[in-house]
């Protein structure tokens, strides 16, 4: 009995060994197959709620659709004009959606171009619409409104490098700030896409000098001036002028942003309805918590992991990484799923605001910024989405 005793406790002892020994599987920003799909949802979202004027519907919700917002309807004017070079299947939907903007919004006053929306002109809708017709496969019938655009925000450069957020204000006036913190990125992007198409050096030198001024703005002065809105579109602009010069500068102002971003992330494991979005309550200042905020953060975190990558910051890789790994999940929970109904069957694959009301609500700018953080996250190689242990 002793010798069969003992060889049970020692075969107990190898495999508590052997479990313990075994390496659990490697941790994964995503799966490929899972966040492809979750994108050809949201893609047929987008395209199920084309109007017959070729604009979107902006928000589908059980008390009925707010009032329509252009910079948002030109975010998806910009997706689909990206997507329209890579994936025939939305060409069709990109040809009535930039007929229809044209037609509805575009006008010009001389040589300058601008977009046009109930009594006033957005820096960011003119930088936007720019961005969407140099992204667009349709773009040599557009170039000369293409260029339009361009000479109407050059035209809004003060002297100092900042930006007018506007190109025609509204009455009564709106808080500057508050817009330059969307339309400065927005706008310098529309001038890359441009300079990518034109290679014409007036547009590099004015981005350089604008985003000269916003780096002492948003990165130096950070302590003052900081808003996580400002985050995208300017590690956005960082990151291009960082492929272009591979200035370290750049990244590191970039990362600046992107670390203080993260601070915003609910990583609580304890709180699982919640986890990985990018809402803290101590912080209202910053808005309610809002599937397109959601979104279009993991693409901001998405930019910084490239640039950590680009730089060898493994440090960063792997925060950003890890950060990123629960944005998917909290995005993933967000997508509307099919016989919802509460919505509409076109909602199906859209992205709820958030899983606090008690309505249903899907804006079309969080389904885009979706798509477009998940179209970003889909590039990386697959060494990169397995996370360092």
């Amino acid at each position: 009995m002793k010798g069969a005793s003992a060889l049970l406790l020692a075969g107990v002892l190898c495999a508590v060994a052997t479990s313990s020994c075994r390496s659990a599987p490697p941790a994964r920003i995503y799966e490929r197959a899972q966040l492809e799909r979750a994108r050809e949802r949201a893609e047929g979202a987008v395209a199920r709620n084309q109007l017959a004027n070729g604009l979107f519907e902006y928000e589908l919700s059980q008390l009925g659709g707010s009032e329509d917002n252009d910079v948002r309807q030109l975010l998806v004017t910009r997706y689909l004009a990206e997507a329209a070079r890579t994936r025939p299947a939305s060409l069709a939907l990109h040809q009535r959606n930039l007929a229809g903007v044209l037609t509805a919004w575009y006008r010009e006053a001389g040589d300058e171009g601008y977009v046009w929306f109930l009594g006033h002109s957005k820096l960011g809708s003119n930088g936007l619409l720019l961005s969407a017709l140099a992204l667009s496969p349709l773009f040599e019938q557009h170039r000369a409104q293409a260029e339009k655009l361009a000479a109407g925000v050059l035209g809004m450069v003060r002297d100092d490098g900042s930006l007018s957020p506007w190109y025609r204000q509204p009455s009564p006036p709106q808080d500057d700030e508050m817009w330059s913190r969307y339309a400065v990125g927005e706008a310098m992007l529309g001038l890359l896409d441009l300079y990518d198409r034109s290679r014409a050096p007036r547009l590099l030198a004015a981005v350089t000098r604008v985003e000269a001024h916003y780096v002492t703005h948003f990165v130096v002065e950070i302590a003052h001036n900081y808003h996580p809105a400002c985050v995208p579109w300017q590690v956005g602009v960082l990151a291009r002028l960082h492929a272009l010069s591979h200035r370290r500068g750049d990244a590191e102002a970039a990362f600046v942003l992107v670390d203080r971003l993260l601070e915003l992330q609910n990583t609580d494991p304890a709180q699982t309805e919640y986890l990985g979005r990018f809402y803290d309550p101590r912080h209202a200042e910053y808005g309610r918590p809002h599937a397109s905020a959601d979104a279009v953060y993991t693409e901001a975190v998405t930019m910084g992991l490239e640039l950590a990558i680009a730089v060898g910051d493994p440090t960063r890789q792997r925060r950003y990484g890890e950060a990123l790994r629960l944005a998917v999940q909290n995005l993933l929970r967000l997508q509307i799923p099919e016989g919802d109904d509460r919505l509409p069957p076109r909602a199906a694959g859209a992205l709820r605001t958030n899983v606090d009301e008690g309505q249903a609500r899907a804006r079309i700018d969080s389904t885009q910024h979706a798509i477009d953080a998940w179209t970003r996250l889909l590039r990386l190689d697959d060494a990169v989405v397995t996370l360092p242990r």
